[in-house]
């Protein structure tokens, strides 16, 4: 879907168990960090949200933050 994902599944390939995010005494691997922002495309996409639209994101800083803001990017 979006552009943003290339490099962000690039990395999930080349370093899958590497460290994308550290949130507090969370640790975050490429590889997860890449299916959970498949995962919220998925389901933006089965909400009729697509490419263009406009989408309000009012969060606090967190990981669901993080992947919520790539899966619509």
């Amino acid at each position: 879907m979006p552009w943003i994902n290339c490099p962000l599944q690039k990395a999930s390939k080349k370093f899958p168990h590497r460290t994308a995010i550290i949130a507090g005494q969370k640790n975050i691997s490429y590889a997860q960090l890449n299916l959970t922002v498949n995962l919220a495309q998925q389901w933006l996409q089965a909400q009729d949200i697509h490419k263009h639209d406009r989408v309000a994101l009012i969060a606090t800083n967190s990981v669901e933050y993080l992947t919520t803001l790539l899966a619509l990017w």
